[in-house]
């Protein structure tokens, strides 16, 4: 029976929240447009080795996902880059160097494929990310 609370206790501890201290960048954002105005901001957090990456749609019409700031843990192999957020059965995002980066918000009714990678940073803020994240977290209509 202790071992069974044991793994209750660490089970819960997995899925706590994430908190402000918790999330630091560790690799420059990547600003990914698309046909109609979307745009796709990913901001990579340390541990590199947890593979986290906060995701946040903008413009992306019709989704239960549009103008958030979502967690995704990168999955994959040599291939291809995919995310995907614990609320999703398939993958949101697939980054294939070949052929491109297609988008799969929640509650979208097709993929959108992304036609271009911004190279112009200056104005990607990776804490102002974090921090619309944890705001999100702490007013559960705003996740929904």
């Amino acid at each position: 029976m202790l071992k069974r609370l044991g793994l209750g206790i660490l089970m819960a501890g997995m899925m706590m929240p994430l908190h402000a201290e918790d999330l630091k960048p560790y690799l420059q954002p990547k600003v990914f447009t698309g046909p109609h105005s979307e745009k796709m901001t990913m901001v990579f957090l340390e541990p590199k080795e947890t593979h986290r990456v906060l995701i946040r749609f903008e413009n992306f019409a019709d989704t239960d996902w549009n103008n958030k700031v979502i967690l995704h843990i990168k999955k994959g192999n040599s291939d291809k880059e995919i995310y995907q957020s614990k609320d999703m059965s398939r993958p949101t995002v697939e980054i294939r160097p070949d052929q491109g980066v297609e988008v799969r918000p929640k509650g979208a009714k097709a993929d959108v494929q992304m036609i271009s990678w911004s190279g112009n940073l200056d104005d990607v803020h990776p804490y102002e990310l974090i921090n619309a994240y944890n705001t999100q977290q702490t007013s559960p209509a705003a996740t929904k």
